[in-house]
């Protein structure tokens, strides 16, 4: 049985979810943040979900980052 709690967030709730990860998947969000300046986790994972529903193809070379990206809600 999976428990949550809603997260308050503006107008709408943020439902928690449980993702079992393999060793690979750890190392992908890694060389995510790494190459797109993600600030924690779950902003590169959302980053990764939102760039694959766009049909983006991940640029040959890394983005310039001077600044964390935050992916947008």
């Amino acid at each position: 049985m999976s428990i949550w709690y809603p997260l308050p967030m503006g107008k709408h709730t943020i439902r928690a979810t449980t993702v079992r990860l393999e060793p690979q998947d750890r190392e992908a969000i890694e060389r995510i943040k790494e190459l797109y300046g993600c600030p924690s986790d779950i902003a590169a994972i959302r980053l990764a979900l939102r760039m694959i529903a766009r049909g983006e193809i991940p640029p040959l070379s890394p983005p310039e980052t001077r600044t964390r990206f935050y992916p947008l809600g």
